[in-house]
Order: structure tokens, then C-alpha cells, then sequence
């Protein structure tokens, strides 16, 4: 009786790990796909003598404006690091402890502020692209 407990146990246990498998990968392949959002959002700060780190500091602060993916399983983005690029773009290497994903933008300095729009979904698989363009 005691060994067949404990298989019902590991049975179960198998069971759990495998659900929890099966909802990353559908979440994996949903933030994979293509997203493109248009949020032309403008800030009305004096944006005119902002530097590199201040337009940093701003996407970072502001991510949950314009960012095209959700934590999953209760995480919530955060940013771990930022390109920019030439042409006023911009590139996030974001993830919430279980997933991680890149997305790009561009960016205008506008006289009322900055303008952020064009923010498209990278997926996950970008990490090496996004280090070249480091």
C-alpha cells in the first residue's frame, strides 16, 4: 500500500511539472509572434539637453507604457539593458524571471517632450543580434 501511495505521489508531481511546462511554452510561443504597437505617448518635460542616460533612464521608468509583452506566472519586466541606435531607435533586453524578450522603438525629441512610437516585438531569440548592436 505505502508503494503505491508514493507512485500516486511522483504520478502527480509529473503531472504538475508538466502543466507548468506546458503553460511557459504556450506563453513562449504567444510573445513570439510579431507585435506592433503605435503609442506616439509624449511626456511635456524640457527634453532638448537630454543625454544618452537620460533617454535611457526614461524608457526604463516608463516601460509599462509601451511595452509589446506581460510577465508571466506573476512576474512583472524589467529592463536589463537598452541600445540605441542610430536613426532614433532604440532596442530593450527586458525579462520577468522567467522569460526574457527583446523588443525595439523609435524615439523624437520633440519642443513638448519625447515621443516614443513603432515599438515592435523581437521575441526571445534576438540576444546575439541585440550584442553585436551593442
Amino acid at each position: 500500500m505505502n508503494n503505491k501511495n508514493t507512485i500516486i505521489i511522483i504520478g502527480l508531481i509529473v503531472l504538475v511539472f508538466l502543466g507548468f511546462l506546458f503553460v511557459e511554452n504556450n506563453q513562449r510561443a504567444q510573445i513570439q509572434e510579431n507585435v506592433v504597437v503605435d503609442t506616439n505617448d509624449v511626456i511635456t518635460e524640457d527634453v532638448k539637453d537630454w543625454t544618452e542616460s537620460d533617454i535611457k533612464k526614461y524608457i526604463e521608468e516608463n516601460l509599462n507604457d509601451f511595452n509589446p509583452v506581460e510577465g508571466i506566472l506573476g512576474g512583472t519586466m524589467y529592463v536589463l539593458d537598452i541600445n540605441l541606435l542610430d536613426n532614433n531607435t532604440f532596442e530593450v533586453y527586458q525579462e520577468d524571471g522567467h522569460i526574457e524578450n527583446f523588443f525595439s522603438g523609435e524615439y523624437t525629441i520633440e519642443e513638448d517632450g519625447l515621443n516614443i512610437f513603432n515599438i515592435q516585438n523581437l521575441g526571445s531569440d534576438y540576444y546575439e543580434q541585440f550584442i553585436a548592436n551593442s
